[in-house]
């Protein structure tokens, strides 16, 4: 009911909005509006307030009854909380972020996410374990899979990650 009064500067909200939401329990909305929060902040440069409006979409999703869509919402946050993580040079949160999704996300097929997925992976393997065989591996399938379905944004993650690979090793 207050959405309509408010609607044409409802954005403006969206911080106020998502608390309310998450401790009244409709998660659903919760979730929808922290992802909106977390997508303006990320725009802003403003990494952290991304993760954590990310983090409380991730614990909103995961709190409502499991079904594909849930399920794909979950793959698709917890992705983006990991690309935000490597941005923060929050390795090891970053690993944590996409573990409990990257079997799904493979088994899924669902490529938008797989390709992201796999910049974390890659960064992971160079940033904490300095394996640069397994980081060039998961970054050539991001590079692969970006291409093919023209994501320019984990395109040019991908691109970056790889060539400070290159530069380490």
């Amino acid at each position: 009911v207050h959405e309509d009064l408010f609607q044409d500067s409802l954005n403006e909200y969206f911080e106020t909005l998502s608390h309310h939401y998450f401790e009244s329990g409709n998660y659903k909305k919760a979730a929808e509006v922290s992802r909106l929060v977390a997508k303006k902040a990320g725009k802003t440069g403003s990494l952290t307030e991304a993760i954590a409006y990310t983090n409380k979409a991730v614990s909103s999703l995961e709190k409502l009854p499991q079904s594909n869509d849930a399920q794909k919402a979950i793959i698709d946050a917890r992705a983006a909380l990991g690309v935000y993580l490597i941005e923060m040079n929050y390795f090891h949160e970053a690993r944590e972020a996409i573990q409990p999704v990257t079997d799904v996300a493979l088994k899924l097929r669902y490529e938008r996410r797989i390709c992201q997925i796999f910049v974390v992976i890659g960064v992971c393997h160079y940033c904490i374990e300095e394996d640069f065989p397994k980081a060039f591996e998961s970054l050539k399938k991001a590079l692969e899979i970006s291409k093919k379905i023209k994501d320019h944004s984990s395109l040019a993650s991908a691109n970056y990650w790889s060539g400070y690979a290159f530069s380490l090793n």
